[in-house]
């Protein structure tokens, strides 16, 4: 059956900036899976309160994302506390790629070097 109700889409997106204290939290209109990079970057470098251009600044995004149980084998180094999720470097040019998210949420960092 389908719903005449139309949900309107509110992925939310938490950001940490670096030299930002706390992490800005803000709603995309597009569906989790289907959020890019491309989609983001505009937001993030309005948060951030700079001009980014990929000349003079060097700009690095992680997003955070759940361990698949088969990574674990890869990564165990004799430590018994297991990371249940990592973050997950997203290449600057790579604008058409979904972004990875943890259960719906995107996660993100963003850092910077001039």
């Amino acid at each position: 059956s389908t719903s005449s109700m139309i949900t309107p889409i509110k992925t939310p997106l938490a950001c940490f900036i670096q030299n930002k204290d706390v992490p800005y939290m803000i709603h995309l209109n597009i569906p989790v899976e289907r959020v890019t990079l491309g989609d983001i970057k505009p937001r993030i470098h309005h948060l951030a309160g700079k001009k980014f251009d990929n000349q003079t600044t060097e700009s690095h995004y992680y997003f955070k994302r759940r361990i698949d149980p088969s990574e674990l084998c890869l990564m165990n180094d004799g430590v018994t506390s297991m990371p249940t999720y990592v973050y997950e470097e997203v290449d600057n040019e790579d604008i058409h790629t979904p972004v990875p998210h943890l259960d719906g949420i995107i996660v993100c960092k963003f850092d910077f070097s001039s």
